[in-house]
């Protein structure tokens, strides 16, 4: 539940993440020290900063397994370049390439109000009349 809702701070949020990733200097995925990234992030999880990134490099649809380090360098630096790119948009603009954050935030509501304790209200009259009945 530890998401962004706002397009600026979803951004702000990947290009940290890429920036990091590029001042590693990591070749491959395996490089990355998440650890770090985590203690950066926190309190998103190390799974949640992977699947992030993940996201962020992945070359679309159809994209292809990465083969070698120049080729992971090129996908991160592509990813940096599209954060950039939808950073200059408009509000109004950038609003289209986030257009699940509304339900996003409804599912958080809910699920938050499904852990917090809420004061119970006594059984109405007619409740406890059917449950004391024989």
């Amino acid at each position: 539940l530890v998401e962004d809702s706002e397009p600026d701070a979803i951004l702000n949020y990947r290009r940290r993440l890429l920036e990091e990733v590029v001042k590693m200097g990591a070749g491959h995925k395996k490089d990355i020290h998440w650890t770090k990234l985590t203690k950066i992030f926190h309190p998103r999880s190390t799974y949640s900063i992977q699947h992030n990134f993940n996201d962020l490099i992945k070359g679309g649809r159809d994209s292809e397994p990465i083969d070698n380090s120049a080729e992971f360098q090129e996908r991160v630096a592509a990813a940096l370049a599209k954060v950039e790119r939808l950073a200059q948009l408009p509000e109004h603009l950038q609003a289209k390439f986030f257009v699940r954050i509304a339900y996003k935030e409804q599912l958080k509501d809910y699920y938050i109000s499904l852990v917090t304790p809420q004061s119970r209200s006594a059984p109405s009259e007619s409740e406890s009349e059917d449950s004391s009945s024989p």
